[in-house]
């Protein structure tokens, strides 16, 4: 063998070594340092993630002759003025339709457990073929300890969410003002962030994080804006369709419309679900889930696209696997973000790998609008 064969074995085998140093040296100092750490810089994030998206707002702002300064302070009083106007008009009636809500579930379960009953009894042989319970009784004997670890653990885990978030109730009042004092000096600490890269590699950097900003930036935007009319909107067609609960299943499909995929089918469930329960006949269940797919077809075709555009450019494969991940590491936030992330490191994955864009596809002529086609018909005529 080699010297210089020897020279590249070795050189691997030290840093393998080191890789598994660095790895130990981790794990003995998560606990005690990194994880606290972590902890802080997480909610200071979401700080500096809030000033960039809130920094081209404040641009344009500016383009009007005002000041930085006021035009912060401008979106600091926008911002105020919607948690204002939720907590007189949203809150109390969340708050009120969760007391009936709580006062009705007893009702609610009996009368489910009526129809579960009958529906088993019409098709009791059927289900005695395949070895399912036939009654709610048998259910409640096959399934019984499972079931009451089910819901133990789900009680225990809201449990755990609920403390988590009353201990980090702090950090709603940290973050806002964070995030003022960043958007008065963000273009300072980025011009001050490029200068961490190579004077010749600076350029490209701000070419890249551009690039990246401009699809975290107007993705995330896009998102909440359709959330929030998503939520409008179911919330009017479960009212238009006499289902009770209208602002907490409107408030939910909102929610739950922020993560791609699983919101939706999660939104048709809950809406069907409650309809169904809370008027006795499953048709009224049938079709709240039928008016839910359809208005989410309509936000699919015309909504979406025009708010948020094409600006990710994920395949949806890689879209629901960034979403696992995301799910896995940071929960429901992780759900949200891990798509505008996937394809921020698309992006830098591209960037520096120009041959996986493979070739480049020839753009398509512009079909002119209805009003310019008649317009030239009109011409043509004369």
């Amino acid at each position: 063998m080699t010297t210089r064969s020897w020279l590249r074995i070795t050189s691997w085998a030290a840093v393998l070594l080191a890789v598994a140093a660095a790895l130990h040296i981790i794990q003995i100092l998560y606990l005690p340092v990194i994880k606290p750490v972590l902890d802080v810089l997480l909610p200071l994030s979401f700080a500096f993630a809030l000033a960039l998206l809130l920094d081209s707002t404040i641009d344009r702002i500016q383009r009007r002759g005002i000041s930085r300064g006021a035009a912060v302070g401008i979106v600091a009083l926008a911002f105020v003025a919607v948690i204002v106007i939720s907590a007189v008009f949203l809150i109390p009636a969340l708050i009120d339709q969760a007391k009936e809500l709580a006062k009705n579930a007893p009702t609610y379960t009996r009368e489910a457990g009526t129809y579960i009953n009958g529906f088993m009894s019409n098709h009791r042989s059927l289900l005695e073929r395949v070895h399912l319970p036939t009654s709610m009784e048998d259910i409640s004997t096959r399934y019984g300890s499972q079931i009451e670890n089910i819901a133990a653990a789900s009680f225990s885990r809201v449990g755990t969410w609920l403390g988590g978030l009353l201990s980090s109730i702090v950090w709603l009042v940290i973050i806002p003002i964070v995030t003022i004092f960043l958007l008065i000096d963000i273009d300072k600490i980025k011009a001050k962030a490029l200068l961490l890269a190579p004077e010749r590699h600076r350029e490209r950097t701000a070419s890249l994080a551009n690039s990246v900003g401009r699809v975290f930036g107007a993705y995330i935007r896009g998102l909440l804006t359709v959330a929030v009319l998503y939520g409008i909107a179911c919330g009017v067609v479960i009212r238009i369709l006499g289902v009770p609960y209208a602002v907490i299943l409107g408030a939910a499909a909102g929610v739950l419309s922020l993560v791609p995929y699983i919101g939706t089918i999660s939104t048709v469930i809950l809406a069907g679900t409650v309809a169904m329960v809370a008027s006795g006949n499953p048709m009224m269940g049938i079709w709240a889930a039928l008016a839910i797919l359809v208005m989410n077809q309509a936000f699919d075709n015309a909504v979406t696209p025009k708010i948020v555009g094409k600006a990710v450019g994920l395949h949806p494969a890689l879209s629901i696997i960034s979403l696992l991940i995301g799910a896995r590491m940071f929960g429901f936030v992780g759900m949200i973000i891990s798509v505008p992330v996937a394809a921020s490191i698309q992006i830098l994955v591209l960037e520096f790998y120009p041959p996986l864009r493979g070739p480049k596809e020839e753009e398509k002529p512009k079909k002119p609008s209805l009003f310019a086609r008649i317009k030239d018909r009109v011409k043509k005529q004369k």
